[in-house]
């Protein structure tokens, strides 16, 4: 699906979407659950539909209400012997899945697409064979062979803390104590911030001192039974900054005692200098917008995980910039943006990057000609709705 839109300033209110992020780590936690869990929740993404499958697949009966804005986790569902379970293109879903069907499965296959299949899994699978787990490959499709026992577990912090949060919801249910030991500082501690919020939620605690996760083994997982899904600033962020170029966007029910690492967008917004992306990745993308437009040049370093996500986020955001008259220098792990007064529009490519899409789609209402988005159904990731919130702001939009 490709997209035109005519640029126009944005106006109205919207509900912020719920968390992906967040309603990712509460469908883990009610799979460890006892009892029947409620989640309350507006995101029905592809990426939610996916680890939805794999609770159902590992024993949980899932059933998704989208009229009714929930997703109820039941506990009368068999677990399938060796299952196949698919992440589809869900990174999160992959990471967290992996170790947490190696405690209650002695063997499953775990695969994915598009770009998923391309990104590692080496650090996460390293510990988990270090710990009783046969694997077979460090990229998907990864089979597996055997349980996961409690151990030591040593993991980079900057590499991908999916890879921490997924240990975090498996090692308390097994026997005997666990520690992970973090080797190097944690880039984007706010996502461990969320794993252990849900946790807590769900009657598991966790001790972290001195760079090591301490788990006491055994524990039970106590579902609140109905659950709130709080709305995601990941999300938000996009309308944040189309405020700061110039729309009039009420936003209503974020949390701003949240503690979700892309709330930073707030103060971001009111400070334009250089930007540390190692804690706030996923806001690159839009910030990138935003600055592109400021009339400053800004460097945006420590962003070199982002070749890694659904596309090489760095060349991918470097070339949204560039193609739609903005400046934007690509270099191994920072982005420099020459920024100018207003944008020129274009055809960008959405690189299947949700959140390229959402950024052109921003970017528009600065530009003095239309913007065309090739591909922009990839906005279905995250955010499947966006073009519906976009067009009742009073975008423009055309279908060709």
């Amino acid at each position: 699906m490709n997209i035109e839109i005519t640029p126009s300033k944005l106006e109205g209110s919207v509900n912020a979407p719920s968390s992906k992020s967040m309603c990712h780590r509460l469908l883990v936690a009610a799979l460890f659950g006892k009892q029947d869990t409620q989640i309350n929740t507006n995101c029905f993404s592809k990426d939610i539909y996916a680890t939805c499958s794999c609770v159902s697949k590992l024993g949980k009966n899932v059933s998704c209400n989208p009229d009714k804005q929930q997703i109820n986790i039941t506990c009368d569902n068999k677990q399938i012997d060796y299952p196949e379970l698919f992440a589809n293109e869900s990174g999160t879903t992959a990471r967290f899945i992996l170790p947490c069907a190696s405690t209650l499965l002695d063997g499953f296959t775990l695969d994915g697409c598009g770009r998923l299949t391309e990104r590692p899994f080496s650090h996460l699978c390293e510990q988990m064979r270090k710990n009783g787990v046969s694997i077979n490959s460090d990229t998907l499709p990864i089979t597996c062979k055997g349980k996961l026992c409690s151990g030591l577990f040593t993991l980079p912090g900057n590499i991908s803390t999916q890879f921490i949060s997924g240990l975090l919801f498996a090692l308390p249910t097994l026997e005997g104590d666990s520690k992970i030991q973090i080797t190097t500082e944690i880039e984007g501690f706010g996502y461990i911030a969320m794993t252990l919020d849900v946790l807590k939620k769900f009657g598991i605690q966790i001790e972290y001192e001195d760079n090591c996760f301490n788990i006491k083994g055994n524990q039970i997982y106590k579902t609140p039974a109905i659950i709130d899904c709080e709305a995601d600033w990941s999300n938000a962020a996009f309308f944040v900054v189309a405020n700061e170029i110039g729309s009039n966007i009420e936003l209503s029910g974020l949390n701003y005692n949240s503690c979700q690492g892309d709330k930073e967008i707030l103060s971001l917004c009111r400070n334009v200098s250089d930007i540390d992306a190692s804690n706030i990745p996923d806001l690159v993308p839009i910030l990138s917008v935003l600055y592109s437009v400021s009339g400053k040049d800004v460097r945006i370093y420590n962003a070199g995980r982002l070749r890694l996500k659904e596309s090489d986020r760095i060349k991918a955001t470097c070339q949204m910039i560039n193609a739609l008259g903005g400046s934007a220098t690509e270099k191994q792990d920072e982005i420099i943006i020459h920024g100018k007064h207003e944008l020129c529009g274009g055809i960008v490519d959405s690189f299947n990057d949700h959140r390229i899409v959402m950024a052109s789609a921003i970017a528009s209402t600065k530009c003095k000609n239309k913007v065309i988005i090739n591909n922009a159904q990839a906005v279905d990731k995250s955010y499947p709705t966006f073009f519906n919130d976009f067009a009742s702001l009073g975008g423009k939009i055309n279908v060709i």
